[in-house]
């Protein structure tokens, strides 16, 4: 790729343009990459009018794109609205996958009370947890060193590797890769927390920034200890392995912050609780966005208002909030979407790409 930009611009001898550095070839092959799927992907940026899947040619140039993600039990965000129609409304709160660009379809599975049933509201049973949200800066510690290596200690207390790359761990890697430890990655210090129901300065924080990522996982952190490590490391929730790519010099840099706590709360229908009442069924359905200056107005409409056959959702940050009575629950949400761009995809237009700088 490096390459093929370099002979789309480099003029030699004309005085065109100087010697690039890498981190300026990257930065404009993300340029490029991102202008390369918003033109086929929105028909009034592109000459032929054709937006995503409008024409086999564009499903082509962004099927690799395309991805599904799914969430068991988003998280439940209490009652937000009183509608004049359907009494109670009830949000719920899923998280967009880490990699996540544009949205496709959202679908859900209910659980909706049919009616003749004995009671009104459908049963559930409350689970509540804590998550711990550790935050990993990702700025080098001196200017040319690379990431290889994150640890965490175990808990005995003795530093454990949860991800490692000798050759550098790239901010898609740390993203969307796999951990040890039970550990997931995430972009903000929540996944299920809004100032709609709590004060919590913590509360719809912002997503990570480049510089930064945050490790998610259900039991605490634990602080390395003297005992089964160096001194140096002593206290540390983390501790980060840069290294020099050419020298091979390495330095440990800890991490001493400590792990922000969320309390996040789930319902769930049981199959006890089906098996005790027939009129709980279970249905598959496709979700209805809704604008937020609309929203108020169409829960309280009795025709257009959030059904279990079409749950409204709106779109907040990293989240989507979909809006529910007491007479259905979501289990699980389905989303479609195109993800962010990889290298490996645009292989294929690295000739299409460089072009772009020659104009």
């Amino acid at each position: 790729m490096h390459i093929a930009v370099n002979l789309g611009i480099q003029k030699l001898g004309s005085f065109q343009v100087d010697n690039l550095l890498p981190q300026e070839v990257d930065h404009e092959l993300n340029l490029a990459q991102r202008r390369f799927i918003k033109q086929r992907y929105s028909n009034l940026s592109n000459a032929k009018r054709q937006g995503f899947e409008q024409s086999q040619k564009r499903l082509d140039d962004l099927r690799n794109l395309i991805e599904d993600y799914y969430q068991h039990l988003p998280s439940f965000m209490g009652a937000i609205y009183t509608s004049s129609s359907k009494g109670d409304i009830f949000a719920y709160r899923a998280k967009f996958p880490t990699d996540y660009m544009h949205l496709v379809n959202i679908r859900a599975k209910i659980y909706e009370l049919c009616p003749g049933g004995e009671d009104d509201t459908i049963p559930f049973e409350e689970i509540r947890s804590d998550f711990y949200y550790l935050r990993i800066p990702l700025s080098p510690p001196i200017r040319g060193y690379v990431l290889t290596d994150i640890q965490i200690p175990n808990a005995t207390g003795l530093l454990t590797s949860i991800k490692s790359n000798p050759g550098g761990l790239t901010l898609d890697s740390l993203r969307n890769g796999q951990y040890g430890e039970g550990i997931q990655p995430s972009l903000s210090p929540n996944d299920g927390f809004s100032d709609l129901t709590s004060p919590s300065i913590t509360a719809d924080s912002p997503i990570a920034d480049a510089n930064e990522i945050f490790l998610k996982r259900y039991k605490a952190f634990i602080q390395a200890t003297a005992i089964n490590t160096s001194p140096g490391v002593s206290g540390a929730y983390a501790v980060l392995v840069w290294t020099h790519p050419i020298t091979g010099e390495f330095l440990e840099i800890n991490v001493n912050q400590g792990p922000i706590i969320i309390d996040e709360v789930y319902r769930e229908v049981t199959p006890e609780q089906i098996q005790r009442n027939p009129h709980i069924k279970l249905k598959r359905t496709l979700c209805k966005y809704s604008q937020h200056d609309d929203l108020f107005a169409i829960l309280d409409d009795p025709f257009n208002s959030t059904k279990s056959k079409s749950p409204l959702y709106t779109i907040q940050e990293n989240f989507v909030d979909l809006y529910t009575t007491n007479k259905f629950l979501p289990q699980d949400i389905f989303i479609k979407y195109l993800r962010t761009s990889s290298y490996e995809f645009y292989k294929r237009y690295w000739f299409r790409i460089a072009r772009t700088y020659s104009r």
